[in-house]
């Protein structure tokens, strides 16, 4: 939705289209944009709508899309997904590599998504996608790979990857959410919760009273309290250093 209040939206046939009041429009030649094809579509934090054709990036000024392809480096790639962050930039997506834009600059360049512990990936997990969840309030990201688990990009490039008590990788990851500390919160499908600073990991699940494991939702209130859904439809309060089912 951008500020005006217009749903953008793209169509099974990839095109792009919107909603206005309740009629729905479909743009098979969207103004000024380069190509029909639009592979993703994102809203900046200034109600900006951002589209991603196959090979350029365009940016909605209220009559037409104005060209935002980053002039720094011509190199050819298919756009997979955009990622707004709260900087202003963007971090984009493609099938096998990570980069990041600000100002029609690109200040993270082709830094592809290995295995942070073997340095490599399994040969499995090759041509395995990775799925970009969230940015964060230092311009960097959050991702997840099936077999990498969850790893972290810095808003220079550098990747790292979360690992347990154990030295093991994360599972699957089904929610998350930064508070006002810059700690991040992250629901575990097979693991319960878990609570990221710096170089930190902690399991902050409680042992009794919990009808489940996984952590479907997470979120926090004015007063600085976390709050979690499990799947069990059961809610958990973080305060304090404490997790309780019963307040």
């Amino acid at each position: 939705e951008d500020a005006n209040g217009t749903l953008w939206y793209g169509t099974r046939e990839t095109h792009l289209a919107q909603l206005r009041c309740t009629t729905a429009v479909t743009l098979p030649h969207p103004p000024a944009l380069n190509s029909p094809v639009v592979n993703a579509l994102a809203r900046d934090p200034h109600g900006r709508i951002w589209v991603a054709t196959p090979d350029h990036l365009a940016c909605w000024n209220g009559d037409a899309f104005v060209d935002q392809t980053p002039t720094n480096e011509p190199g050819s790639f298919v756009i997979q997904y955009m990622l707004p962050c709260p900087d202003g930039g963007f971090w984009i997506q493609t099938q096998s590599h990570l980069r990041k834009f600000d100002g029609r600059q690109w200040t993270v360049i082709e830094t592809v998504v290995t295995n942070g512990v073997s340095q490599e990936w399994p040969a499995a997990a090759t041509n395995e996608n990775f799925t970009l969840l969230f940015a964060d309030s230092q311009g960097g990201a959050w991702f997840w790979r099936r077999h990498g688990g969850l790893g972290h990009i810095s808003r220079t490039g550098k990747i790292s990857w979360v690992l347990d008590a154990e030295g093991k990788t994360l599972g699957l990851v089904q929610s998350w959410f930064e508070d006002h500390e810059g700690d991040v919160w992250v629901g575990l499908g097979d693991g319960g919760l878990a609570r990221l600073r710096p170089r930190l990991f902690h399991v902050v699940w409680p042992k009794e009273n919990v009808d489940s494991k996984s952590a479907c939702s997470v979120c926090q209130d004015e007063n600085g309290v976390m709050w979690f859904g499990t799947s069990g439809k059961q809610v958990v309060r973080w305060k304090e250093g404490e997790a309780m089912t019963e307040f």
